[in-house]
């Protein structure tokens, strides 16, 4: 089996390296599924992806929901669950209609009631999605898989926000998206290509998904967060080891097969390990930042910061923070 070794990226990229770029794990002898083992770089606290913004929590809600609308590689939106939408010549209503076969895990249907409903508590979460929301006259249900958004006020950027991909519309069950915003959901039902294991997780060590036979894929191939999300193994486990060093020693026994955000100190061991690919799949980077409360002396004084600017050298400190590695740019 590949040991893969990742860095600079969460876990929906571990996701869609499963799903969207067919990575293929082959079953041992005498076993009958594939399991893809991941090290996860924080726990699984908060399993409602709206009621919070941990990015962990994110990366759980990609897994067992869906969206709307989703970016593409050139960060365009995309239908998702929609399958096919039109706008009033003058902005104002929107009109979308979700694909069909679409079901949740407990087997009932994806109804345009779940979407109406699921985009009314997400409207309360995120800054675009809430300038969305005040903009919106009424949310209307049409037909069993339409719907309509009519705008009391035009708002540019609608696919773009529903395709927003750090606080994901996600498309809840009716009955659990009625939940208020400022509380959980109890339940952990959703519609997307993976079903959460609830009966296997175990706090700060395990989370267990496994593949959702029922889910219908889009026929479009993956790209980005958008297209044919079509899973390629049996079962996901995701591990929690709070210590990089034992995560680390776990991926070069094989005890699991992606790693990510490695610190960089440790990069040196990876490389000698052997065996493992190191891939870089965030080419944007991390970017740095010194925030000065410009409020308060000494920082209030322009001079101070000028002068701060003037004492800062990006290559000591990018030594200092990563080490002699080519993985940072100037």
């Amino acid at each position: 089996m590949k040991k893969i070794f990742s860095k600079g990226f969460h876990l929906i990229v571990i996701f869609f390296l499963a799903i969207s770029m067919n990575l293929v794990l082959f079953a041992a002898p005498g076993l009958t599924d594939t399991t893809l083992r991941v090290m996860s770089a924080g726990d699984l606290k908060i399993l409602d992806p709206i009621f919070t913004t941990n990015s962990v929590t994110i990366s759980h809600g990609y897994l067992i929901y869906d969206t709307l609308f989703a970016m593409n590689s050139k960060w365009e939106p995309k239908p998702q669950m929609v399958d096919t939408w039109s706008m009033s010549p003058d902005g104002m209503k929107y009109t979308f209609t979700l694909r069909k076969g679409m079901k949740w895990h407990d087997g009932t249907p994806v109804t345009a009631k779940d979407a109406v409903a699921s985009l009314k508590r997400w409207g309360r979460k995120g800054v675009d999605a809430r300038a969305m929301r005040k903009r919106i006259e009424s949310i209307a249900v049409k037909d069993e898989l339409t719907f309509e958004l009519n705008f009391k006020e035009k708002f540019g950027p609608v696919l773009m926000t529903l395709a927003n991909p750090v606080i994901p519309g996600f498309i809840m069950r009716e009955k659990d998206a009625l939940t208020s915003y400022k509380k959980q959901i109890k339940e952990t039902i959703g519609s997307g290509p993976f079903v959460f294991a609830k009966d296997k997780w175990v706090p700060g060590s395990k989370i267990v998904y496994k593949k959702f036979d029922g889910y219908v894929p889009r026929s479009e191939p993956a790209d980005g967060y958008s297209g044919g999300k079509v899973v390629k193994v049996d079962r996901m486990e995701v591990c929690v080891i709070p210590d990089a060093n034992t995560a680390v020693q776990a991926l070069i026994a094989g005890e699991i097969d992606i790693m990510e955000k490695v610190p960089y100190d440790i990069l040196s061991m990876i490389k000698k390990a052997g065996g493992i690919e190191l891939r870089v799949t965030n080419p944007l980077g991390i970017l740095g930042q010194l925030r000065m409360n410009t409020l308060h002396p000494p920082f209030s004084n322009v001079k101070a910061r000028k002068a701060l600017l003037m004492m800062v050298d990006q290559n000591e400190f990018m030594t200092i923070a990563v080490g002699n590695y080519p993985e940072y740019k100037k």
